[in-house]
């Protein structure tokens, strides 16, 4: 079954009605059945509460009317240490495509309706299927909106509302979005010539030859790692590139309940340990790919 596959860290639970009601109202236009697996995350190994326990935290969302239709799966410091990588690399659906969510992202209206419809006309597998973007930095040209492509960061303003909104970290609304998306016609899915992933919504057909991503990579980096195994095995990604997901980057609501220094520098410095570490043990997964085949990176 297709699956929709969210980690949840506990300090991002303010952003999560927002996220379950856009899959709700994605799956009005839905024509095949969906496997959504919530993964909540009580780990304290990067940061604690500043009040209340972890486990306190999912109050504010397991109301919403959406969850009876979930899957939950809870992770605690008992279990080995899990972040949005590991959820990624250890939780996707076997039989059918596994769409990566992510706690500050709307989806697209027309988003489930356009990956089934895919799914089911195309018959290649594996393949990775990904939305457009606002605009990004130098580089992520390929998958930004047509519209987008030719603006800059540089000279779009972000005290004027319509420009701000074009930007990667400008505020978005679930209105602005919709209103934006049914404007722009049929969705248009290209081939692109070499793969982009920016994580947010990536969807993964089933089939992916393995490894795909790297065995110890549990916290962060695993759009990058995709990336490169796509280009290492030659997995086409299909790019839906007018239709925009809505990646709000910059929301205030990220990181609820968490200390202000901490907040301020991003990471504890466990987290930043962790980073770190993790990003050499994914470069050395990436370079034993290619030296399989004598490609040398």
């Amino acid at each position: 079954m297709n699956r929709y596959l969210l980690h949840i860290a506990w300090f991002d639970v303010a952003l999560i009605k927002r996220n379950l009601t856009s899959l709700q109202r994605a799956m009005e236009y839905s024509i095949d059945p969906i496997d959504i697996v919530l993964v909540l995350n009580e780990q304290t190994f990067i940061d604690s509460p500043a009040a209340g326990e972890p486990k306190d935290m999912w109050n504010y969302f397991i109301d919403h009317p959406l969850i009876p239709k979930c899957t939950l799966i809870k992770i605690t410091n008992n279990d080995a240490f899990t972040g949005v990588s590991r959820v990624r690399r250890d939780f996707r659906s076997k039989d059918g495509f596994t769409i990566w969510g992510e706690s500050d992202t709307i989806l697209p209206l027309e988003g489930l309706y356009i990956a089934e419809t895919f799914h089911r006309q195309h018959k290649e597998r594996p393949y990775v299927m990904t939305f457009a973007t606002r605009k990004m930095w130098p580089g992520w040209e390929l998958i930004e909106h047509p519209l987008f492509v030719d603006k800059s960061l540089d000279t779009l303003d972000p005290n004027i509302p319509e420009q701000d909104v074009m930007r990667f970290g400008g505020k978005l609304t679930e209105e602005w979005l919709y209103d934006f998306n049914d404007k722009q016609g049929d969705p248009e899915i290209i081939l692109l010539p070499r793969p982009r992933i920016e994580g947010a919504l990536t969807i993964l057909s089933e089939g992916m030859p393995e490894p795909l991503l790297c065995p110890t990579q549990d916290f962060i980096g695993e759009d990058f790692c995709l990336q490169m195994a796509m280009e290492f095995y030659g997995i086409p990604q299909y790019h839906v590139k007018n239709i925009l997901k809505g990646h709000d980057t910059a929301n205030p609501n990220k990181r609820t309940n968490v200390s202000q220094e901490k907040i301020k520098h991003g990471y504890s410095t466990t987290g930043k340990e962790r980073k770190e570490k993790e990003e050499v043990e994914m470069f050395n997964f990436i370079r034993s790919l290619y030296n399989s085949k004598g490609i040398k990176i």
